[in-house]
């Protein structure tokens, strides 16, 4: 048996060792402890709502109750934008330990009812959501977002610092992103009142420059720089001068079929040298094939060989390995939904997770083969608790709610904000790419 036969696809890589533990050892192995014995739906659900407590903070029933609200919401949201996309102003999920609330925002004022729907939480109980329309929007979230993409990238050169920004669904205001030095460690001058009114003047007149530009509301937020993660990024994917993690496997739509790993395009090198969560397999040889590599997406694969045995469709979602279902598109994912990741440097806490502030999110300047130039607003943003939850070498690195995989890491903030970001899968059936994932 071959290198190649010995491994599989798993985790953000998706790759593992396949045949060595059915076929050498004849051991009982616990499911999700590699990628050909993956743990069963409600493992993998269990561990997603544990990692949801953890990285919220808030009780193991809170989460399991938020998983499953969110589980169904996706298929509503796509629907309310359809019924209503000449009034669409926003849509954002938010959660009390009371209540649900699926807000949408509308602009005019015709009233639209309140809706009523309960899941079944598979313990003789049921979680309800309150379908909350709200009218006056002055703007639909079209227009805005029109707005934005027509003037952001000259804004940048109008305000010093201006690194990234995205159209808040929740309040219908543009936000500017500008660059913010993290706090110093060790000997520190002592911030002094001046230098707080000075910083507040600066941050006045930063708003002040952004509602004349747009000619609108805008809110200016601080963040560190947002920085592409794999040259210092669910196995590990390595060369010279790379170090990155594969996201989900992936098969070309194309014959023949080739089997191989999704991730980051700006990790492209000609040959990446894999290898699995725990280095337990040999490592593996993978063939860069292509890249969507510009200023709309960041996604690229690497190929392992054309046989099946080759490939199983599991990942690893920082705590085991779990059968990946159908992806989570963007219509289907919410602004305030949680969301959750995987990659190499973030293995130690168990895969963290995080709240979507944005679907149509700028990270600025980090885009193409240079990673200099310019974004569009096409990317996901998640705002996560602590700025160590997406660190150098986790690019590539899978993005997923529960077993759906949800997109593919990009970039992050680790200094100041803990603003992550990643591509989504729906980026995976772009024709310089034609692949499924597995």
């Amino acid at each position: 048996m071959n290198a190649k036969r010995l491994m599989v696809m798993a985790c953000a890589a998706a790759l593992s060792a396949a045949g060595l533990v059915e076929g050498v050892f004849a051991v009982q192995v616990a499911p999700g402890s590699d990628a050909r014995h993956p743990a069963t739906a409600e493992q993998a659900r269990l561990s997603s709502i544990q990692m949801m407590a953890r990285s919220f903070g808030i009780p193991a029933g809170e989460a399991a109750s938020r998983f499953n609200v969110e589980e169904h919401a996706g298929d509503i949201a796509a629907r309310i934008r359809q019924q209503y996309a000449d009034r669409l102003a926003g849509m954002y999920i938010e959660h009390t330990p009371t209540q649900h609330r699926l807000i949408v925002r509308l602009t005019g004022f015709q009233p639209v009812r309140p809706q009523f729907y309960q899941f079944s939480n598979g313990h003789a109980g049921v979680d309800q959501l309150m379908v909350d329309y709200q009218v006056g929007a002055e703007h639909t979230f079209a227009d805005l977002q029109k707005r934005f993409d027509a003037g952001f990238a000259g804004l940048k050169d109008r305000m010093a610092g201006l690194q990234s920004g995205y159209v808040d669904e929740r309040t219908g205001e543009i936000v500017l992103e500008v660059v913010t030095e993290p706090p110093k460690v060790g000997k520190v001058k002592l911030a002094t009142a001046s230098d707080a009114a000075a910083a507040k003047s600066a941050r006045a007149a930063q708003q002040q420059l952004g509602n004349n530009y747009f000619g609108m509301a805008t809110r200016v937020e601080p963040i560190g720089r947002i920085e592409n993660q794999a040259i210092k990024g669910s196995g590990d994917l390595d060369a010279t001068g790379v170090q990155c993690t594969g996201a989900f496997t992936v098969k070309s739509v194309s014959t023949p079929v080739t089997y191989g790993t999704l991730t980051a395009g700006h990790c492209q090198v000609p040959i990446l040298v894999y290898r699995d969560v725990g280095h337990l397999p040999p490592p593996v040889s993978l063939s860069w094939v292509a890249a969507k590599n510009d200023a709309a997406s960041d996604i690229g694969w690497a190929s392992v060989s054309t046989n099946p045995l080759d490939a199983v469709n599991s990942f690893y979602n920082g705590t085991m390995y779990v059968t990946a279902t159908s992806p989570l598109t963007k219509s289907h994912t919410l602004v305030g939904q949680s969301m959750c990741h995987y990659g190499r440097s973030t293995i130690s806490s168990g895969g963290v997770c995080g709240t979507v502030d944005s679907t149509a999110y700028s990270p600025g300047s980090i885009c193409g083969p240079t990673g200099t130039g310019p974004c569009s607003a096409t990317f996901v943003a998640v705002d996560v608790a602590t700025t160590s939850a997406c660190q150098p070498e986790d690019s590539g690195g899978n993005w997923n709610f529960g077993l759906k995989p949800a997109g593919v890491h990009k970039a992050a903030d680790t200094t100041v904000s803990g603003r992550c970001v990643y591509t989504s899968t729906d980026d995976v059936a772009d024709p310089s790419l034609n692949l499924q994932i597995l």
